[in-house]
């Protein structure tokens, strides 16, 4: 039995799985209940340290701030690492806005990077030819879709070895692994989203700075609270802002942690089934229609934030409609590039081709935890009549 309508995401299994039955044993509402009874409140209480210190175990990284977002935390990262006014800061030119925008709002001049072809991160050849040329100081690296750069290893090498600072975004990277390890465990500075349609989704916002250094670390922990040195009230060392993950977003993350493996290999399945069935699609109606199966770097471990196919002809656009006409959600989640975009205070290196034809024609399917096997069947085969 085909289904009625296929959401491009559906929050409701996730909802389900970490709160529990709110009808019988919900340890979610037992903890938020002794919460209230504590009185903890906001961030930096006992709740937040424990959540911090499971993530620090579980990405094995040696600190982790929570903060109020993802885009917080790049900026958080970026000022603590002593990015601000006449710094340039190297960016991949497909990506999320926050990127950019956390760049901006520290003062520094983003220098836009084409991406990779294969493997749809930010080119490392690019990279270091623009370095050669354009000299900036820090750079962030997106792990975007869900997996990193095949060259992840090379970047950090080039950046330790040129005292180059490097951030890695990694707010759709969590589960992703690099040679058998977190791909976080040897990043020097990286940030995670828990926004709810992440793989580890908090009750509303969320996020978190992880490093190598107690010093970034005591740094990023400062800004994110007035600038406060230490556990003093009206002790500041500098003008930062509020950015605290507020306790019980805190307990619903202890409690995602607690089945997030699980969530993963689910996830898993579901990205597997994809790739099979977009394998097994024939192209004899039509040659020019290039249907698919997403290609991601060999050495490493998706963390399946999405599914990707590329179509050429007919757009992107058209087809997406098509689906829907099929009652299947679809879509373009990076229809523009920053450089299509950007408020002329960026530095573009070389033409951007690459992200350029990618933001055109990449769709992105449904892929969520909770998703019923069958849908994956449906969404592939809904693909193919939209590409005809």
């Amino acid at each position: 039995m085909e289904p009625s309508h296929v959401p491009f995401i559906d929050l409701e299994p996730w909802v389900e799985k970490v709160s529990g039955d709110f009808n019988s044993s919900n340890r979610f509402g037992i903890d938020v209940t002794r919460l209230l009874l504590s009185r903890e409140f906001l961030g930096g209480g006992p709740t937040t340290k424990k959540l911090e210190a499971r993530l620090s175990e579980k990405l094995g990284v040696p600190h982790v701030v929570t903060c109020a977002n993802g885009t917080d935390a790049l900026q958080l990262a970026l000022r603590a690492c002593g990015i601000d006014r006449g710094s340039r800061v190297a960016m991949p030119n497909l990506t999320f806005w926050a990127t950019y925008e956390a760049i901006v709002n520290v003062g520094a001049t983003p220098v836009l990077i084409d991406i990779d072809p294969d493997d749809r991160q930010m080119s490392f050849d690019d990279f270091k030819r623009a370095h050669d040329e354009k000299r900036f100081d820090a750079a962030i690296l997106v792990h975007l879709y869900g997996w990193c750069s095949s060259r992840l290893t090379e970047f950090r090498t080039f950046c330790r070895e040129r005292r180059i600072t490097l951030i890695e975004d990694g707010a759709q990277a969590f589960g992703v692994e690099l040679d058998g390890q977190n791909v976080f465990a040897d990043a020097d500075v990286a940030t995670l989203s828990f926004h709810p349609a992440k793989v580890l989704g908090a009750l509303g916002d969320g996020g978190a700075v992880l490093t190598k250094t107690a010093r970034v670390a005591e740094r990023v922990r400062a800004l994110g609270n007035h600038g406060r040195a230490g556990s003093g009230q009206h002790t500041h060392v500098a003008v930062g802002w509020n950015s605290r993950l507020d306790a019980i977003q805190a307990v619903w993350l202890l409690r995602g942690l607690d089945v997030i493996d699980e969530v993963i290999e689910a996830r898993r399945k579901l990205r597997d089934l994809y790739v099979t069935w977009l394998a097994a699609i024939t192209y004899d109606y039509n040659p020019a229609h290039h249907v698919r199966s997403p290609a991601y770097p060999g050495i490493t471990t998706n963390g399946y934030m999405t599914t990707l196919v590329r179509t050429n002809q007919p757009p992107a656009d058209i087809v997406i409609r098509r689906l829907a006409e099929q009652s299947i959600e679809a879509r373009r989640i990076y229809p523009y590039t920053i450089a299509d975009q950007s408020q002329g205070n960026a530095i573009q290196y070389g033409p951007l081709y690459h992200s350029r034809k990618l933001a055109e024609n990449i769709i992105s399917l449904p892929l969520y935890y909770g998703m019923p096997e069958e849908y994956v069947e449906c969404c592939v085969q809904a693909y193919v009549e939209a590409v005809k």
